[in-house]
């Protein structure tokens, strides 16, 4: 009875997880729908507005924009890894290793792990730029959808401790794991001119107008796929999560059934 009660609790333990899954993915929907997309323009103006009627610094407001990723006054960011020119870039780094342990019984066996030993993303602003004008996005969170530049396995790197030079990257080697296998590089990038959708939250606290994460739980988003498609995977998640709750719902209840009719 005992492992069929166990097997019913993970199913339901899964089954809400699912639930949970499909509400963050309808919450999105909400959002991305509820949200009008406005112009930079319009949102300047706004900002305007609120100066003159309760002074710089107060106004707050949540926006949604589309138009050409270009670069602020600052310029073009070079990545660390394969020195691609761009608006923002994001490196991860993992750690491939193998790790001694014993088991219950007390034999000595090895298994293949792995750990993420760098994973930075930059955070330098740059522009939004439609037909009516441009304003600034600070990246408070990573971009949905950039263009992937290098994914590459190199074996054992040397000794740990050592330093390990890719690029302008650089770090010192972990000493984790009892044999390194390799590492594992990605980049990611935003190049100028993309076109992009972003869903944030206008400021002036700074002294200039720019969009960033809203005041809240809620994360920003810039995406390099339309509104229209993300709505689309969002809805397509909705209906996913829903479908293997009630899978795990079902087996749940078979399970109990189980247990009280097998001997």
């Amino acid at each position: 009875m005992l492992p069929y009660l166990i097997g019913a609790a993970v199913a339901l333990a899964v089954a809400g997880y699912m639930f949970w899954q499909s509400k963050q993915a309808t919450g999105q929907v909400g959002r991305l729908i509820g949200t009008e997309t406005s112009r930079a323009a319009d949102v300047h103006e706004l900002a305007r507005a609120a100066a003159d009627a309760a002074g710089p610094g107060a106004f707050s407001h949540r926006v949604e924009l589309k138009g050409a990723a270009v670069p602020g006054p600052r310029g073009l960011l070079t990545s660390e890894i394969t020195d691609t020119e761009c608006l923002w870039y994001r490196h991860k780094v993992t750690h491939h290793f193998q790790e001694s342990y014993r088991t219950k019984d007390g034999d000595r066996r090895t298994r293949r792990k792995e750990e993420v030993v760098s994973d930075n993303s930059s955070k330098q602003s740059f522009l939004l730029r439609d037909d009516s004008g441009e304003i600034t996005l600070v990246p408070t969170a990573r971009i949905n959808g950039p263009r992937k530049v290098a994914s590459e396995f190199r074996q054992d790197e040397g000794a740990r401790g050592s330093k390990l030079q890719l690029g302008r990257f650089s770090m010192t080697l972990p000493t984790s794991g009892d044999r390194t296998i390799g590492y594992e590089y990605e980049e990611w990038v935003l190049l100028p001119d993309t076109q992009i959708f972003v869903s944030g939250e206008a400021f002036d606290d700074r002294g200039d107008l720019e969009v960033r994460g809203p005041k809240g739980a809620d994360k920003m988003l810039i995406s390099t796929r339309s509104e229209e498609e993300l709505i689309d995977h969002h809805q397509g998640e909705t209906r996913k999560n829903q479908l293997f709750a009630g899978l795990a719902v079902v087996a749940a209840v078979v399970l109990v059934v189980l247990a009280f009719v097998l001997p």
